[in-house]
């Protein structure tokens, strides 16, 4: 499955610049050096890098819950078209994450960023679209609840956390590469968007 190789070169590309410093450099996020050497490239590489094992564990922790049904349920969509869907999803999540970092940090020499979040949270909330309704647990929640109300505190929760919270966390990332996911997912079956809003009238 494509989820389990983007494990593999995550672990393995956050393994070999966690050794090489230089390497590091190169692939993480950095605002200031995109817009003044245009290497757009770091769009597509800093999710590929993690801080520390923590960082690395939960983002695949997460993916790996999602990634592999989501797949599946693009296959059924898609057909042979499923894989080329599901690596522009994830790459794309990425992209849009630094996209927002790259509009707010772009004059700061100093800003750098990295890490999958953009991606992961691109693949939860394209698994929540396709299944609304879904049934979830939470880590941090011994209840069960609606993937489609997990997904909307997602949201909120990052917005806010984003414009209040000073934690060295790039919540706008998490945001921006959540409404990928969504757009992405709509736009690949617009049939979602009518499905998810006659549900909420039956």
């Amino acid at each position: 499955m494509i989820s389990y190789f983007l494990v593999l070169l995550t672990v393995l590309i956050t393994y070999l610049a966690d050794k090489d410093a230089s390497l590091k450099s190169k692939l993480i996020f950095h605002p200031y050096r995109v817009r003044k050497h245009k290497e757009y490239y770091r769009f597509f590489t800093s999710g590929l890098i993690h801080a520390d094992l923590l960082h690395l564990g939960f983002n695949l922790f997460v993916f790996v819950q999602f990634g592999p049904t989501l797949e599946r349920y693009f296959e059924a969509l898609l057909g042979g078209y499923f894989g080329l869907a599901f690596v522009l999803l994830y790459f794309g999540g990425m992209a849009a994450a630094d996209m927002s970092t790259y509009l707010s940090y772009c004059d700061q020499p100093g800003y750098r960023s990295l890490g999958a979040s953009g991606s992961v949270s691109a693949v939860l909330m394209s698994f929540i679209m396709i299944d609304p309704w879904s049934v979830l647990q939470p880590l941090i929640f011994p209840i069960e609840i609606y993937s489609l109300y997990i997904a909307i505190a997602y949201l909120l929760y990052s917005y806010f956390a984003g414009r209040y919270l000073m934690d060295n966390i790039n919540h706008d990332a998490h945001l921006f590469g959540a409404i990928f996911g969504i757009l992405f997912t709509f736009a690949l079956e617009p049939r979602l968007i009518t499905r998810l809003l006659n549900s909420f009238a039956t």
